[in-house]
């Protein structure tokens, strides 16, 4: 029988000098990645900063390096984590940044997973700021079953946080007028790179005729509706989003 450790339980032992404890060991928590240790842009550092963010949530973490390595990355997470500023940030970064020979390469193909910003004539979006959180969660998916198991998910400080910011930026963005810029409709068609425009059949949201819109504003772009989907086909359909961007990348977008 091998060493024990004071406190645990101790089995037979085979091998000399190892030991096998009865409880699990926990393994230390490692702190939080910090958006300092990046090699973002000085100016977003600053800005990220600035609006109270220090460390990063895990699909931050996890992508941001793959994106500034120049690396395709796909990743998913939940609502309110962060994956907004985990491609952006990095995105940025690389537009502005200039080498020995020349600029890095640039944005080849564009993926619009129910995008807002541009309205539609006799239709309004759903008002997400007079909903409760459990309202807002039960808009987002189809499959109720999906809204659930999110109401059901423990509430952390860190949960709770992450919410509280998502609400202020989504305020900041889309308060009023209300999820549309009024100019942006003019600028869509300088798209010159492929667009695929992926779109929830049943979605609250945004319904299907700000779909219409784009469709109007980036006449190039395919498009693709997802039955029995919500505001989030790619959380409810993950694999038929995957398949689908996975295909309009290597068909040479």
């Amino acid at each position: 029988m091998g060493p024990s450790r004071r406190g645990s339980r101790v089995r037979d032992n085979p091998y000399p000098m190892t030991y096998e404890v009865s409880e699990p060991v926990a393994a230390p928590v490692a702190a939080p990645a910090r958006f300092a240790t990046l090699a973002l842009d000085a100016k977003l550092l600053r800005a990220v900063a600035d609006q109270g963010y220090e460390t990063m949530t895990p699909i931050q973490a996890k992508a941001i390096p793959i994106v500034l390595a120049g690396r395709d990355v796909m990743g998913a997470a939940q609502t309110g984590t962060g994956k907004t500023a985990a491609f952006t940030l990095p995105i940025l970064t690389q537009l502005g940044r200039i080498t020995g020979q020349g600029p890095l390469r640039g944005i080849k193909a564009l993926v619009l997973v129910s995008p807002a910003g541009i309205s539609a004539p006799g239709v309004q979006p759903a008002d997400t700021f007079l909903m409760s959180p459990e309202d807002l969660a039960r808009h987002l998916f189809h499959d109720p079953r999906l809204a659930e198991a999110r109401l059901a998910e423990p509430a952390t400080p860190e949960s709770i946080d992450i919410a509280l910011k998502n609400r202020h930026t989504t305020a900041r963005l889309a308060w009023e007028p209300r999820f549309h810029d009024p100019h942006l409709w003019k600028w869509l068609h300088r798209i010159d790179i492929p667009v695929q425009i992926v779109w929830g059949e049943q979605d609250r949201i945004l319904p299907l005729a700000f779909l219409d819109e784009f469709k109007k504003r980036i006449p190039k772009a395919q498009v693709h509706v997802m039955k029995e989907a919500g505001h989030l086909p790619h959380v409810e359909k993950p694999q038929e989003f995957c398949d689908l961007v996975t295909g309009f990348v290597q068909s040479g977008a």
